[in-house]
């Protein structure tokens, strides 16, 4: 304990104003709590676990599915998946402890960095209670990315600050290794060395004044695991913003648009309302907020900077150091692919530069405070009156917000889904065709050829999706089974003995379609077989440009002698020319592929 006090130094030495902050994070746990507690999981929530239904740890982890490198991200998944696979539970837990670290450390950055405490007070409310967190609280997957990367920083730069101030070579390895951890979550974290510069230099906190040389230790450590980090991601299949039209002109507008149109108003206890479809919401701030929002602002700034200039510009460059290089990140990995500037009405994508530039303007307040006109005397009543009169405007603004956004989110009824397939699973004995989702679990846009097979698997492993056994059932829209019928598209080939023989001295086979199957969402191929000996078999489809691809979420069965029939998903937006079906262990005594069968899942309701 000794050392975490030597570390971390306003442990222990508490006082009127840590009780203070300590009450406002209990209330704000309260608020995440009441928030988080009545939603459910939402799309990426059930994809990411979706994604690690039947692997191992290693590789997953470190694997993307085309997006992002984030083994911190991914080890959680794959605990969840493996321990308590799609329970809502574990989101809720994991959202109060990133919730509570948050503010704890928050408010340590505000007390460092901010001479007045109350000033500092005030920048622990903006960061935790302004609604710019609110959609990133209510949907875990942004959470356990973003909300989890910009507190594992706070922690990084707090411990980065200590070593600088004279701390050992243990908190320098350890403000490291936690980089490392917080690069995991979301590359946002590559920020945090330039962001510490900033600091530094334009903050100067106590004690660290002499200590260049450690301060550059620092800085080139923190660097040293961004180089790491980014040579591991440019050398993997991630996503790099392919796709995207990025310019200065792009970024500048963004940027302003984000900042002026709902980062500031958020401030004062915006948006008020939202809009969208569904469950999620996007900030609808109102002209008139925005308006006043800018205006507060300026008169913010002028005070501060007619007091005193140097520190107020202080401020600004410090900030900068970390908004500008996030902002950049994000334009160009997520703004610049869409022409629509409103996109950034969705305030997860800009959360982290929403709490830093919440110390940054409770820093100007600090400072704006000092001028002489505040200093004067005069009729304290007034003053508090007036003061109590912006805190109440503010305060119901932030609640309004809070409360409208809650009401959308607590219409996200995905757990009444997940329970109810979840309770129905253990009591199954047939075949539980693949099929889709309903459009509130997982948009056909986010991923259309996402269906029941994998949550099936993540629930209840020994659950038979490939195999044909009666009976056949199907997942309905309220996650209820019931009883399933194939509806053929087209009987491809048929026969009674074999459409093609697979002998033993081969591996695979080719069933070349005379007419090819044109792409349909959900489409299956119901494959005859008849085995020769207890193999495993593979699925894959030919396109129309000769590419072979696998079906899609198909987990290899193990087939026993004699007579079967099974089921592989096509890939979204393939014309299939070919079928190959593969003996993915010894062929010994041969095999023969007795009908190919293009069929739609459709469930009796």
């Amino acid at each position: 304990m000794q050392r975490i006090r030597r570390a971390i130094p306003w442990i222990g030495r508490r006082d009127a104003w840590d009780l203070g902050a300590a009450v406002m994070i209990l209330v704000f746990l309260g608020a995440v709590l009441w928030l988080v507690g009545g939603g459910g999981l939402y799309i990426d929530d059930i994809r990411a676990q979706a994604y690690a239904a039947d692997r191992s740890m290693w590789p997953f982890i470190v694997e993307s599915n085309q997006t992002h490198l984030a083994y911190s991200a991914r080890t959680v998944d794959w605990l969840q998946a493996t321990y308590a696979p799609l329970e809502h539970w574990p989101a809720v837990v994991l959202t109060l402890v990133i919730a509570g670290t948050l503010g704890v450390f928050l408010w340590i950055a505000c007390r460092s960095l901010i001479g007045h405490p109350a000033a500092a007070l005030v920048g622990v409310y903006l960061g935790l209670f302004t609604a710019t967190i609110v959609p990133t609280l209510a949907w875990f997957r942004q959470s356990l990315t973003g909300l989890a990367s910009i507190t594992m920083t706070l922690v990084v730069l707090t411990l980065a600050v200590r070593y600088v101030r004279g701390g050992s070579r243990w908190v320098l390895a350890a403000t490291c290794v936690l980089h490392v951890v917080a690069l995991g979550f979301s590359e946002r974290a590559l920020v945090a060395p330039i962001f510490l510069l900033g600091i530094l230099v334009f903050l100067r906190p106590a004690d660290t004044r002499p200590s260049s040389r450690r301060a550059i230790t620092a800085v080139v450590g923190l660097g040293l695991v961004n180089v790491g980090f980014l040579v591991a991601y440019l050398s993997g299949d991630f996503d790099r913003g392919d796709g995207t039209q990025p310019s200065v002109t792009g970024f500048i507008t963004s940027t302003g648009y984000s900042l002026l149109g709902n980062t500031v108003p958020a401030y004062l206890g915006g948006p008020w309302t939202w809009y969208g479809d569904g469950s999620y919401g996007y900030a609808d701030t109102s002209d008139f907020l925005i308006g006043i929002a800018g205006l507060v602002l300026v008169v913010l700034l002028v005070f501060a900077l007619l007091h005193d200039a140097r520190r107020a510009g202080r401020v600004v460059a410090a900030a900068a150091s970390f908004v500008v290089p996030l902002y950049a990140l994000i334009y160009v990995g997520r703004v610049a692919r869409v022409d629509e500037v409103s996109v950034v009405d969705d305030l997860r994508l800009h959360t982290d530069a929403a709490i830093i530039g919440a110390v940054a303007v409770a820093a100007l307040l600090s400072v704006a405070l000092a001028h002489p006109v505040f200093a004067r005397r005069g009729p304290r009543l007034a003053r508090a009156i007036v003061m109590g009169v912006v805190a109440v405007i503010v305060v119901s603004g932030t609640v309004a917000s809070w409360s409208r956004f809650v009401d959308r989110w607590h219409t996200n009824d995905s757990d009444v889904y997940l329970e109810s397939l979840r309770a129905e699973l253990p009591d199954t004995t047939g075949t539980i065709v693949p099929g889709p989702v309903p459009e509130a679990l997982v948009p056909w846009w986010v991923q259309p050829d996402f269906s029941t097979q994998p949550l099936v698997r993540l629930m209840s492993p020994r659950a038979e999706t490939v195999v044909m056994r009666d009976p056949a059932r199907a997942v309905g829209y309220d996650g209820h089974l019931v009883d399933a019928r194939l509806m053929g598209l087209e009987a491809l080939s048929s026969s009674e003995l074999c459409v093609l023989n697979i002998p033993s001295d081969k591996r695979a086979g080719l069933v070349q379609l005379v007419d090819p199957i044109p792409p349909r969402r959900h489409q299956l191929l119901e494959i005859g077989l008849l085995v020769g000996d207890t193999t495993r078999v593979g699925v894959a489809v030919i396109d129309s440009e000769g590419t072979e691809t696998p079906a899609s979420f198909f987990d290899p069965p193990l087939l026993h002698r004699g007579p079967t029939r099974i089921l592989a998903t096509i890939p979204v937006n393939t014309t299939v020319t070919g079928v190959v079906v593969t003996a993915l262990d010894r062929n010994t005594t041969g095999m023969c592929i007795t009908s190919v069968t293009s069929v739609l899942a459709r469930a009796t309701l």
